[in-house]
């Protein structure tokens, strides 16, 4: 059985991160989406990135996706790809910058999991604008609730409309 690790912040989880979902879930068996804490980011509760996360994946239609939190074990993407036995770590990239990025981490996963690698899966076209960085910028610059219809109609090109209600009613967290 093949199986894949895409492990990520995903605050909140954006149609980037849904496409790249959605191509690891075609190419494998089974595929884990790992919930992990990136202390440079700030982050929406854990609950609620979860759910949000489990929301695409069930609106993906993905019934080989497997959603688990990891934000309170302290491990990294290697060790939690170790207990699962699996051996290709997913990682989405846009363009030259976030590939370096993007290297080093896999280097740094080789070295603590050498029987694993890494596979990069470019974000589509459509979708190459799309940040959690900019979602948040979104967020907190629309902060007004007479804004949610403007900020909806924003978020479509961003966000699965799935959880397009709940990040928007959750928005708080990121002001």
């Amino acid at each position: 059985m093949r199986k894949a690790l895409y492990a990520g912040s995903f605050d909140p989880v954006t149609l980037g991160h849904a496409d790249i979902i959605k191509i690891a879930a075609q190419d494998f068996d089974e595929v884990y989406v790992a919930l992990m804490r990136n202390p440079q980011k700030p982050l929406a509760r854990a609950e609620e990135r979860y759910d949000w996360l489990k929301k695409t994946v069930s609106w993906l239609g993905l019934k080989n996706v497997i959603v688990r939190s990891y934000l309170d074990s302290g491990r990294l993407a290697a060790d939690i790809a170790r207990g699962l036995d699996v051996s290709v770590l997913i990682r989405g990239v846009k363009g030259v910058n976030n590939m370096e990025e993007e290297l080093q981490l896999a280097f740094n996963n080789s070295i603590l999991f050498p029987e694993a690698h890494t596979i990069w899966v470019p974000v589509s076209e459509q979708h190459y604008h799309v940040s959690s960085t900019a979602v948040r910028t979104i967020l907190q610059c629309m902060k007004e609730p007479g804004e949610n219809e403007l900020l909806r109609t924003r978020l479509m090109s961003y966000l699965p409309l799935c959880i397009i209600d709940d990040v928007i009613n959750s928005r708080d967290i990121y002001l």
